[in-house]
């Protein structure tokens, strides 16, 4: 798992907030594309978020499969290692 915080502080905060937990390993072992620019496996969900949403960027804060968009990258993928935002995998 790639978390920003201990496992044992995201056991905690799953008793505040049932299914926590779940959706943090849902979201750990989900499937995701290479870099189509480097190659790199160290990739994440990028999430356009709103306002309203507090729920998303709470997630992003615990683990590193989930990146909040910034305003300047598009695309669905976010590359950690070049640091850019891709759509699909190029053939």
């Amino acid at each position: 798992m790639t978390l920003h915080i201990p496992f044992s502080e995201l056991q905690q905060r799953g008793r505040k907030n049932p299914g926590l937990v779940n959706k943090i390993i849902l979201l750990e072992h989900k499937p995701l594309p290479n870099c189509p620019h480097c190659g790199s496996g160290d990739t994440a969900e990028l999430y356009a978020g709103s306002l309203n949403d507090r729920y998303t960027p709470y997630l992003a804060s615990i683990t590193s499969r989930l990146k909040l968009r910034p305003n300047d990258v598009w695309g669905k993928y976010w590359c950690y290692r070049c640091s850019c935002g891709f759509s699909e995998v190029q053939s």
